[in-house]
């Protein structure tokens, strides 16, 4: 579990599988006045690195360039990176210093700011950056339900996602090392009443 610190948590980690619900509850916590970095954003940042990219060509070999305009296949990337367990981790291992490089520099923009840093990101716990954080809440959803809005909301398929998935600490592990659990286990009216109590739980400790 994070360490929580005296007063408000200035950084918020937000994090739970893919589908689970963690935008929704991100957006509602921007409305709210949150600064809100997100994992996926900073990881198509990284992807415009050309260290990155040539990193990534060499290990997963041509077919992740979009010829067209020499950027990253993101989604010819994924089908090849998480079909092997080492595929994922070499994809880790070549793509996460530059997303957290990036991402920590959105964190001290918005802390200059007088704002509360959320980091939006599934893979918190499996990059190991919980300890970055004040506090780490979990969004929680049935894991069809979570497996079928990734695939509509990515335009992939089950199989894919739930590759994805093996590749992530499990529902029950992250919400066991969590600080605070939403669990998405209703419509999206009581989602967003659920992420608005979560965030009068945090914020007015500030």
């Amino acid at each position: 579990m994070s360490p929580v610190r005296h007063g408000s948590p200035y950084k918020i980690g937000l994090t739970g599988i893919i589908g689970a619900g963690k935008s929704t509850v991100a957006d509602v916590w921007k409305s709210l006045g949150a600064a809100i970095v997100e994992g996926d954003q900073m990881g198509r940042l990284a992807l415009k690195n050309q260290s990155v990219i040539d990193d990534l060509t060499s290990r997963f070999g041509k077919d992740v360039i979009d010829f067209d305009d020499g950027t990253i296949n993101r989604s010819e990337l994924g089908r090849i990176a998480f079909s092997s367990t080492t595929g994922r981790k070499d994809l880790l291992s070549i793509t996460f210093p530059e997303l957290y490089r990036i991402a920590k520099q959105h964190f001290s923009s918005a802390v200059m700011q007088g704002k509360t840093v959320v980091f939006d990101a599934a893979l918190i716990y499996e990059w190991g950056v919980e300890a970055d954080f004040d506090s780490i809440v979990v969004v929680n959803a049935l894991m069809d339900t979570a497996i079928q809005r990734s695939a509509t909301k990515l335009n992939t398929s089950k199989e894919e996602i739930r590759n994805r998935l093996s590749a992530q600490i499990s529902a029950e592990e992250k919400m066991r090392r969590a600080d605070h659990v939403i669990d998405n286990d209703g419509n999206l009216d009581e989602l967003v009443d659920k992420a608005t109590l979560m965030w009068s739980k945090l914020e007015p400790q500030k």
